[in-house]
């Protein structure tokens, strides 16, 4: 692939150019036609556009397929869509897939004794795979373009002998291990978090929560939120403006930013009053539309579909506030007030009705540090989950040439 044919990073031992090949020289074609049974359970897949995976349709009696012309996949088969091929719709069969069905919609390949498959797979995902695919594939609408198996097997491809292929096949597998792996340890944290978030907080009707550190005992004080913080709204700007008018504050617009900080949507305002800045310790809630969503730790302008919550006796930490909000009976409460409309509002007076309990404040200190730690936690995984991401991406870059 390319006019190169030595890659920038190499394994030990190997410093023969890579050859230039055929694609049809280098794979075959795998059919085991069905025998459909009208009785008998099938398992049906589907592979995911951009690289998403093969995933289960379902498990259907033979007399539910309506496509009777059905083929066998095994694991270790790499699997085309041929329909979406063009938006990354390629991967190999796993394990738990084995055995599982698809139509000729499909096309299914092995490697020979010069392509060990999963390395056609790998190759598949970088921009170069993606070039081929496209200039095999032929239509007006992207959505609906054809691929000619045909003409993609007379593409030239570049590979290194079978022995390369295989190291660089098993590197990229330990990294997805090793992906795989973090992503279960982040899944796990933020699970326990939502645990720790419903028995470190009494539930409905009770004054106690299930789980409290040592040394606090008796109930929780009923309050309502009136009683221990006050309300501002932010920016009221056009959408249709927002945009065209330069200024230095990004104003925060929709929850979608917060739940990504590198958002590329930027709107900016010239010299909004400090009465609509949210500073770093400040706590931000939407009101309308995804109502309920929890943020702090932004800093910049805030559009009016946002609360920003601010507590003003002694009584509230602020840590302790920050996840109360996020606990599950608050968060069911502020839903419930919101309303059932097309687009959910929450006013002023009905967060403020909002009962909730509350204990000492030392003992709000250390719930909120020890959520804060987890979430200190959580997200350096997140962190360490990116940087192999992207650390696995440039050595696909630069294994490849």
């Amino acid at each position: 692939m390319g006019n190169k044919q030595v890659p920038e990073i190499r394994f030990n031992g190997f410093g023969l150019k890579w050859e230039s090949r055929k694609i049809g020289d280098l794979v075959t074609d795998i059919r085991r036609p069905l025998k459909m049974v009208d009785d008998k359970n099938y398992q049906l897949v589907t592979v995911k556009r951009r690289n998403g995976g093969i995933i289960s349709r379902g498990v259907y009696k033979g007399s539910e397929v309506l496509v009777k012309s059905q083929f066998t996949i095994k694991a270790d088969d790499f699997l085309i869509s041929k329909r979406q091929v063009v938006h990354g719709a390629n991967e190999m069969v796993p394990e738990s897939l084995d055995g599982a069905i698809v139509s000729n919609e499909y096309l299914v390949l092995n490697g020979t004794k010069d392509l060990n498959i999963e390395f056609l797979a790998l190759l598949s995902k970088l921009p170069e795979g993606y070039r081929l695919y496209f200039l095999s594939s032929y239509g007006v609408d992207i959505e609906k373009l054809v691929f000619d198996v045909q003409d993609w097997k007379k593409r030239i491809i570049s590979i290194p002998s079978i022995q390369e292929q295989n190291q660089i096949v098993s590197f990229i597998k330990e990294m997805n291990n090793t992906i795989s792996l973090c992503e279960q340890e982040l899944t796990t944290l933020k699970q326990t978090k939502q645990g720790f978030l419903q028995k470190m907080f009494p539930k409905e009707g009770e004054s106690v929560p299930d789980i409290r550190f040592p040394g606090f005992p008796g109930d929780w004080k009923q309050r309502k939120f009136q009683d221990f913080t006050k309300l501002s709204q932010g920016l009221q700007i056009s959408i249709d403006k927002r945009h065209l008018v330069p200024g230095e504050y990004r104003v925060f617009y929709i929850t979608n930013e917060f739940l990504n900080p590198n958002s590329n949507r930027r709107y900016y305002i010239e010299s909004p009053s400090k009465s609509v800045l949210a500073e770093k310790e400040d706590i931000l809630m939407t009101r309308t539309g995804n109502t309920g969503k929890i943020v702090t730790n932004v800093e910049g302008a805030f559009h009016n579909n946002f609360f920003r919550i601010a507590y003003y006796n002694n009584e509230t930490a602020q840590l302790f506030l920050y996840y109360l909000l996020n606990s599950l009976p608050v968060q069911k409460e502020i839903l419930v007030r919101a309303g059932t409309s097309t687009i959910p509002d929450l006013n002023h007076n009905d967060f403020y009705k909002i009962k909730v309990n509350i204990p000492s404040l030392e003992e709000q200190r250390k719930i909120g540090n020890f959520f804060k730690q987890l979430d200190d936690t959580i997200a350096h995984h997140q962190q360490e989950l990116e940087t192999l991401k992207q650390t696995k991406k440039a050595f696909l870059q630069k294994m490849f040439v």
